[in-house]
């Protein structure tokens, strides 16, 4: 038995030994600490929904209320305040545009590859380049078709 030990304790310590060529997943979530803002609601197609004649994609340039702010933290816990367009279809293609009351949601966030998920109340997929989350629905008025926030 004694001319088998050290042969089982190389074979564990070799086969203990990591193949993520020495970086750890908590180094890789880093990137992701910290605080983003909302810079973008978007719809399809464009509103002019504070009547100044011009339209836009992005409800942040017509409505000044709105507002987001996630908060990812080290110990893969989230906060999630915001103020959220409410889309009301008036007639044809008119819509009023107003403001949610603020709300915040808390709970636990992941990341794999290019996506981090927050899993809170609703699960959000957030598609991330470089200092930017998107999160696409792709539908049409009156939902919200993609929102965008961007780290600090």
């Amino acid at each position: 038995m004694k001319k088998f030990f050290p042969l089982v304790l190389l074979i564990l310590v070799f086969s203990c030994s990591s193949d993520d060529n020495g970086q750890d997943a908590d180094d890789n979530a880093e990137a992701y600490f910290g605080t983003w803002v909302l810079v973008e609601s978007n719809v399809n197609p464009p509103l002019d929904a504070n009547d100044d004649g011009t339209t836009s994609r992005n409800l942040l340039d017509e409505v000044e209320c709105l507002t987001g702010t996630i908060v990812l933290n080290d110990n893969f816990r989230f906060t999630l305040t915001s103020v959220e367009p409410i889309i009301t279809a008036i007639t044809g293609d008119l819509y009023i545009v107003s403001c949610s009351s603020p709300t915040a949601d808390l709970g636990l966030w992941a990341y794999v590859d290019d996506t981090i998920v927050l899993e809170g109340s609703q699960d959000i997929v957030f598609e991330v380049s470089g200092n930017r989350m998107t999160f696409i629905s792709g539908l049409d008025l009156p939902e919200v078709q993609s929102i965008v926030y961007e780290k600090q």
